[in-house]
C-alpha cells in the first residue's frame, strides 16, 4: 500500500516512461475483483482509490437459483471461487448458511427458478406449507406458500470484507493499492507526433502515474470527474438492482 506522495511527478515525456499496464480507478466490488484477476495473469497493475465501505451496505444475500439464467450461472462461477479467495487473503467473507425463496404455490417465479436450478444441475428443494413452517419456525408466512430451498453455496457475504479479501490477494501477486482520489484521467500525446501515448492518471493528493490502459469502476461516480477523456457515460440504463426489483414485484417473489 502507498500514499500518493511517494509515487513520482508526471514525466515530461510520458511515452518514454515506463508505468503500469493497468490501472484501475475505483476499489469497489468490481475495481478489487479486476485488480486481482489482472495482476493474478502478471500484469504491473495499480489500484487506485479511498476506502470502500464507508456509505455502502455491508451485508449481500448469496444464492445460485435465480430466474435469469445467465445470472445464474454467473453467481455460480463466482461462488465457486470464494473458498480461494478467502484462503489466499486469509479473509473470511462468505456463511454457507443456505437461501429460501418464498412465494404463493406455483407462482411463476418458484417455476422458472426450479427450472433454471435443473438446467445447471443446482441442488434444490421444493418446500410447501407445512414444510415451511417446520423448517423455519422463526419467520411467518402468508397462507398458501410455498419455497425453493438451496443448502449448499448461498446464504450471504460481507460485503466489505469480501472487498479487502480481493485487496489483499492483488496485493500478494503485485498489485500497487494506491489510497488516494483520482482527479482526471487523460491521454498523452507522444512529443512530435499526433499519436496517442499511454494514459495519465492525475492524483488529488499530488503527482500521478502512468498505464498502458485505464480501467474505471466508479460506478455512478463515473461522471463525477473527468475520468473518460472527452466522453460521459448514459443514465438511461437501469441498474441490476432496478431490474429485480421490478421483477420481483412482477411475478411476486421474495427471499430470505
Amino acid at each position: 500500500n502507498v500514499n500518493a506522495g511517494s509515487l513520482v511527478q508526471m514525466p515530461q515525456n510520458p511515452a518514454s516512461a515506463r508505468g503500469f499496464d493497468l490501472c484501475v480507478v475505483g476499489a469497489g466490488l468490481i475495481g478489487a475483483a479486476a485488480a486481482r484477476h489482472a495482476a493474478e495473469m502478471g500484469a504491473r497493475v495499480a489500484l487506485v482509490g479511498p476506502a470502500y465501505g464507508e456509505h455502502h451496505d455491508e451485508a449481500s444475500v448469496i444464492k445460485r437459483t435465480d430466474t435469469d439464467p445467465t445470472w445464474a450461472l454467473l453467481a455460480c462461477r463466482s461462488i465457486d471461487r470464494y473458498k480461494a479467495i478467502e484462503a489466499k487473503s486469509d479473509v473470511k467473507f462468505f456463511h454457507e448458511v443456505g437461501h429460501v425463496t418464498v412465494a404463493p404455490a406455483g407462482a411463476y417465479a418458484l417455476q422458472i427458478r426450479c427450472a433454471t436450478a435443473a438446467s445447471l444441475n443446482l441442488q434444490y428443494e421444493v418446500l410447501n406449507e407445512l414444510v415451511l413452517k417446520a423448517r423455519f419456525p422463526y419467520l411467518t408466512f402468508p397462507p398458501g406458500s410455498e419455497g425453493v430451498w438451496e443448502a449448499k453455496k448461498s446464504g450471504h457475504i460481507s460485503v466489505r470484507r469480501l472487498v479487502a479479501a480481493q485487496i489483499a490477494a492483488a496485493n500478494s501477486s503485485g498489485c500497487v493499492r494506491v489510497h488516494d482520489e483520482v482527479l482526471k484521467v487523460d491521454r498523452s500525446i507522444t512529443p512530435g507526433s499526433n499519436f496517442a501515448g499511454p494514459m495519465m492518471v492525475q492524483l488529488k493528493g499530488g503527482g500521478g502515474m502512468i498505464a498502458d490502459r485505464v480501467l474505471v469502476t466508479c460506478g455512478a461516480f463515473t461522471n463525477a470527474r473527468p475520468f473518460l477523456p472527452n466522453e460521459k457515460l448514459s443514465h438511461d440504463a437501469e441498474g441490476r438492482e432496478v431490474e429485480r426489483e421490478k421483477r420481483r414485484q412482477t411475478l411476486g417473489e421474495g427471499g430470505a
